[in-house]
């Protein structure tokens, strides 16, 4: 496997990603600078989601196409089951369990995270997952994403249909630009034969309005939300997301086949 990731500031072909509708409804502060965060966990946190997924994909094309349908909601609750070290890592286990709609799937998550010698989390980013689809017997499906790559990089989540899509959290820093782009070069082999993955990774400042129907939970008046874009251009599979510092999960996320929002959470504790 081949990694490589370059930053780039400035504007980005992410602006037009057809992918999704959530771009035209956020604006972004061109002149004003942000700042990248890392979401914090303690061990016991707990959150919940409620996701929506497409059913229906619009019809012929022309006048009358029809818009997509969705799902009736369906909950899942997220919770830190164990919070470990390892040298310069710090090592989350996450369980998310399916709360309604139909089945009981359940997911499990290994998350890495570089420490700094000050004990501050440097990056944060998704390793493994497991899926186990209601209480089927024998080993879940699973993927080992540290075999794909020599580095970690933004997952498109496809395993299931828990709302488990995840940014590569880098370095916390002030972005003096309109956006930051970085783009991971991804090569898997079969057979011996090599195929690109990249993936390119947008972080910007989005803006909303109180009444904005992407946000569920209650936010103080001053909170900075970032929109986090990322795009597989293989085969134009990606997400986009908004997250805040201080919640341990996107406040909305949205791909091709789902969308899902932050309900409410419940902090963990210090070890």
């Amino acid at each position: 496997m081949r990694f490589r990731r370059r930053a780039v500031a400035g504007p980005s072909a992410l602006v037009a990603l057809a992918l999704l509708s959530l771009g035209s409804q956020l604006a972004a502060a061109a002149d004003e600078p942000f700042h990248t965060f890392i979401p914090s966990w303690q061990e016991g946190a707990q959150w919940t989601m409620e996701a929506q997924y497409r059913v229906h994909d619009g019809g012929a094309p022309g006048p009358r196409k029809q818009e997509p349908t969705w799902s009736d909601p369906v909950r899942w609750r997220f919770r830190v089951m164990e919070r470990s070290r390892d040298r310069n890592l710090d090592v989350f286990r996450v369980r998310a369990e399916q709360l309604s709609g139909p089945g009981k799937s359940v997911m499990g998550y290994i998350f890495l995270a570089e420490r700094a010698p000050s004990g501050q989390l440097r990056s944060l980013a998704l390793a493994r997952a497991a899926y186990r689809k209601d209480e089927h017997p024998g080993e879940p499906e699973s993927i080992d994403y540290t075999r794909k790559a020599t580095a970690p990089y933004p997952i498109i989540n496809e395993l299931s249909l828990a709302p488990g899509d995840f940014p590569m959290f880098e370095p916390p820093e002030t972005v003096r630009s309109s956006e930051r782009m970085t783009r991971y070069e991804v090569t898997e082999g079969s057979s011996g034969m090599f195929f690109a993955m990249d993936v390119k990774q947008t972080v910007r400042r989005a803006r909303l309005d109180a009444h904005d129907a992407r946000l569920k939970l209650p936010l103080a008046p001053a909170a900075e939300i970032l929109e986090y874009a990322v795009i597989r251009p293989t085969d134009r599979a990606g997400f986009r997301q908004l997250w805040t510092a201080g919640a341990p999960w996107c406040l909305y996320s949205e791909n091709g086949r789902a969308k899902a929002w932050l309900l409410e959470t419940t902090k963990g504790k210090d070890k």
